[in-house]
């Protein structure tokens, strides 16, 4: 009934949520999931939602194992995965854990209770290009606007705190 795959519907959480037994605890763009490149790979969405009535769920994704890949020298994505969490647990298990399924992307028939959540996050595009010519103001521009972390921006980029000033300094004056 709800997908978040690029080729399937992408229903809206209210609606979502009226018919069906589920609460929508989560749903943003996944920081970090997008390849580095000259032209960064798009970032995935995660979507947690909790459990209010016994459904039966299945799953046919792809990209948990293989992810994205880059072109000319752009680093692939991060992969997807789908979570599950007992009921009053911490922890989170693949689909596999959990159920004994051979496949935490392709299986059926998986009972959910009330009180229990699925998390399930999809995997990011590729980059594209070396991430040595992405321009050091659209890097600052991701990690400000979140989409990057600045660990993650530093790895891929070479990213330092200075170039905020550089780049956005009305940033820094409002953070003072």
């Amino acid at each position: 009934t709800d997908s978040i795959n690029g080729n399937c519907a992408n229903t809206p959480t209210e609606v979502f949520e009226t018919r069906y037994p589920w609460i929508v605890e989560e749903y943003a763009l996944r920081q970090d999931s997008g390849g580095a490149g000259e032209h960064r790979g798009g970032f995935s969405i995660s979507k947690t939602m909790l459990c209010t009535g016994d459904v039966m769920i299945s799953q046919m994704t792809n990209k948990h194992i293989r992810t994205s890949w880059g072109l000319k020298d752009g680093k692939h994505s991060v992969p997807g995965a789908t979570l599950y969490q007992a009921k009053g647990a911490n922890d989170w298990q693949t689909i596999k854990e959990a159920f004994g399924k051979v496949s935490s992307s392709k299986y059926s028939n998986v009972p959910i209770h009330p009180g229990e959540r699925i998390s399930v996050k999809a995997p990011g595009g590729g980059g594209f290009g070396s991430p040595a010519k992405r321009d050091h103001a659209a890097i600052v521009e991701d990690v400000l606007e979140g989409y990057i972390s600045r660990e993650k921006a530093a790895e891929d980029y070479g990213f330092e705190e200075s170039w905020i000033a550089k780049y956005a300094p009305g940033e820094v004056a409002a953070a003072e």
